[in-house]
């Protein structure tokens, strides 16, 4: 049997060039460490002509959430002048023993140009070149049609494939941030909007997370709230997340709702993750506590708090972070959460899709096989997950306080977890 630590120092070696250019008729894509100085250079030069870079192709995010195996690939024009980028997560994978799946996220509008056809492009040329790569992944997020339907085209001429959305939201609710702060707030539903006022009434106080002590608190809420929809828990560095709020304060911003004045991590009872990719906003990740007898409005203000931060740093409009075709009571154990999105804004709109490419095929369908049969297992487990959670979810709904939305993390990645 081969021996795991020096297979895993190969897999580095191999999937960790210092630089690698493809070049191609008026355009040139170079794979870059996601640290490296020319990487920063070329954010600098994207910022300067104020192209919107989805935040995690920051090299910030990198820095903070990244890990050394990542990369990023810069493309320049035949002047030399940097025309975009966008950073490929490398993470590994159950499906295959030692293999590797790249990823990009929050790939949309701004790439639906040469420069992002040369991306993709480059990322499968990449990709064939290192036999550990088992997948590459796209995460298209694009709201405009005729945008997606470029992107679309640009994929599938460079050898991508549509796949099941497992880590993105197909369908998720907008809120336009073009009016004033006053005409967003008065564009909620009623209910919506009482819940925002009577907080102060329940001496519920929101105030931004800026300590890393807090953590162990937020995972203890997310994991109760995870539960309650059938999911699966998981850990988030909340540390690392902190210190990219502290970096990088107008792209993200966790806040938390406390019960009173005090700012103990007991004191904490719900809290909210925002993203700032440019020109969206997306509601990432939050938790609410459930406390039995009282009903309390948790995550209403912290919400509208994101959205007033949304519309100060010049966003365009506010990703709700997904929404399913349920309702509370319904089968569908994210249905509360989803009339909770609804009282926010009506405008649902189609967003996610993910494309993958096998840049070895054979390698590529033996793990299909292998998480096609974990998925069968998982789909099982989750089924009777999703059972518990709506019994207990009938027994609680006089108290029930909806409004938890899962991260995309909880959404799956696809790889067996």
């Amino acid at each position: 049997m081969p021996d795991p630590a020096g297979r895993d120092a190969a897999v580095e070696a191999t999937t960790a060039p210092d630089q690698t250019v493809e070049r191609w008729p008026a355009v040139s894509a170079t794979v870059l460490a996601s640290d490296a100085a020319a990487v920063r250079e070329a954010e600098r030069e994207l910022d300067a002509r104020r192209f919107p870079i989805p935040l995690p192709s920051r090299v910030a995010w990198a820095t903070a959430l990244g890990s050394a195996r990542d990369r990023t690939m810069v493309a320049r024009g035949a002047g030399g002048e940097c025309l975009a980028l966008a950073s490929v997560s490398i993470t590994r994978t159950r499906a295959l023993p030692w293999h590797l799946v790249a990823r990009v996220e929050s790939f949309g509008e701004p790439y639906a140009t040469a420069a992002g056809a040369a991306l993709l492009r480059c990322l499968t040329a990449w990709s064939r070149r290192h036999p550990m790569i088992l997948r590459a992944v796209v995460e298209l997020e694009c709201r405009d049609e005729a945008a997606r339907t470029t992107l679309r085209a640009m994929l599938h001429e460079a050898g991508f494939v549509r796949s099941r959305a497992e880590r993105v939201s197909e369908r998720t609710l907008a809120i336009d941030l073009a009016p004033s702060e006053d005409q967003i707030f008065a564009s909620f539903g009623r209910s919506t909007r009482q819940n925002i006022r009577s907080a102060a009434k329940h001496g519920l106080e929101v105030a931004p997370i800026d300590d890393a002590r807090y953590g162990a608190r937020m995972n203890l809420l997310l994991e109760e709230s995870l539960a309650r929809t059938g999911a699966p828990a998981q850990v988030m560095d909340w540390g690392a997340i902190v210190q990219l709020c502290r970096q990088l304060p107008h792209r993200s911003r966790v806040v938390g709702v406390f019960r009173g004045s005090a700012r103990e991590p007991a004191d904490l009872v719900g809290f909210a993750w925002g993203l700032h990719h440019g020109e969206r906003v997306e509601y990432h990740t939050g938790a609410s506590a459930r406390i039995p007898g009282v009903r309390l409005p948790i995550l209403y203000p912290a919400i509208w708090d994101l959205v007033s931060w949304a519309k100060r740093s010049a966003g365009e409009w506010f990703d709700m972070g997904g929404v399913t075709a349920g309702t509370l009571g319904s089968s569908d154990a994210l249905g509360g959460i989803s009339d909770f999105k609804r009282g926010f804004t009506k405008d649902e709109i189609a967003l996610g899709e993910e494309w993958e490419y096998a840049p070895h095929r054979w390698r590529a369908r033996i793990a299909g096989w292998t998480s096609q049969l974990a998925g069968t297992v998982r789909r099982r487990l989750h089924a009777k997950r999703l059972a518990r959670a709506a019994a207990a979810a009938a027994a609680a709904a006089p108290e029930a306080a909806p409004g938890t939305a899962p991260s995309r993390e909880a959404l799956g990645d696809g790889e067996g977890r």
